[in-house]
């Protein structure tokens, strides 16, 4: 098993993936603003105090390199794990990549939202809309990304 490729494939088609989620999602910032897009609420904030900056100042390029650089990082794994792991080649690979969307999800979104912005996904000022996008980008995330890898397990 080549593991170098399964971890660099992975991170291309999590960039893939992660370039499918922003067209899905863009409809919605400029619908709601960037609270109404969770992960790239986040992303602002991270990087406006990585950079010393105002975090109210929107910076695009600070807001998707951190998307697509997360997107890259979360599906170096997935290849690799799926063909590690024989039991998982019971299970269709949309489904599992469905799963680890939802997954990614949980760990770096609904747990630290709040911590991260000031902006609880509970209690959101738009309601659930923005937590329901977000929730499906990551299942269409993991979806993309099972089928982008399907190629080559």
């Amino acid at each position: 098993m080549d593991y170098l490729a399964l971890l660099t494939d992975g991170f291309a088609f999590g960039l893939a993936s992660a370039a499918v989620m922003t067209v899905l999602q863009s409809f919605y910032w400029g619908r709601w603003g960037l609270t109404g897009v969770l992960e790239w609420h986040e992303n602002q904030v991270i990087w406006s105090r990585v950079k010393n900056s105002n975090p109210s100042v929107l910076s695009p390029f600070g807001i998707f390199s951190l998307h697509f650089l997360n997107g890259g990082l979360a599906g170096a794994p997935f290849p690799l794990v799926v063909a590690a792991v024989p039991v998982l080649g019971l299970i269709p690979l949309p489904a599992l990549g469905a799963v680890y969307g939802v997954l990614l999800w949980l760990l770096t979104l609904a747990l630290i939202h709040k911590s991260i912005t000031g902006v609880s996904i509970i209690n959101h000022q738009q309601g659930f809309a923005p937590v329901a996008v977000s929730l499906f980008g990551h299942f269409v995330y993991g979806i993309s990304l099972s089928v982008l890898a399907s190629g080559m397990l």
